[in-house]
């Protein structure tokens, strides 16, 4: 069961995020992809930041906020050694499985704790993020959070 769900997830994670047509698709700083959105933002993907330990979301891209984190952006398919993304207070949504990532322990958000929270996740945006001894924290300027994992193997 354990290798169906793992396939599953890396089949998932090669689709591309259903916002755009890969035309569209531009490529920025540390090879992340960048989808433009119907509201005139951006939605990023991990592109090509496979080989990262450390990834930095810019809060902009060509001028335009980045307001999203696409579907499987960081994932068991795009990445296998991201420890930490540092997030801009931009974001206002996280896609599904958007952090699908067992490595990760680290989420640095230059916002606070209720900004976080008013975040829209979906109910699934940390879908494989199961490793008990290294959990993932939240770390906002005004403290921490320890979000559960959505899904174990």
């Amino acid at each position: 069961m354990r290798k169906f769900l793992i396939l599953l997830i890396v089949i998932l994670c090669s689709i591309s995020f259903s916002g755009c047509s890969s035309n569209d698709v531009t490529i920025g700083s540390e090879g992340l992809e960048f989808y433009p959105l119907s509201n005139g933002t951006y939605a990023v993907g991990g592109g090509t930041s496979i080989y990262l330990d450390e990834i930095v979301i810019p809060s902009k891209h060509e001028g335009k906020a980045v307001t999203e984190i696409a579907e499987y952006a960081f994932s068991v398919g795009n990445n296998h050694t991201l420890s930490c993304v540092i997030i801009p207070n931009t974001i206002k949504k996280l896609n599904y499985g958007s952090f699908c990532c067992g490595t990760l322990i680290s989420i640095e958000y230059d916002g606070t704790i209720k900004e976080w929270e008013k975040i829209n996740k979906d109910e699934n945006w940390n879908l494989g993020l199961y490793n008990d001894e290294k959990a993932l924290t939240v770390h906002c300027k005004d403290g921490n959070i320890n979000p559960k994992c959505m899904l174990e193997f």
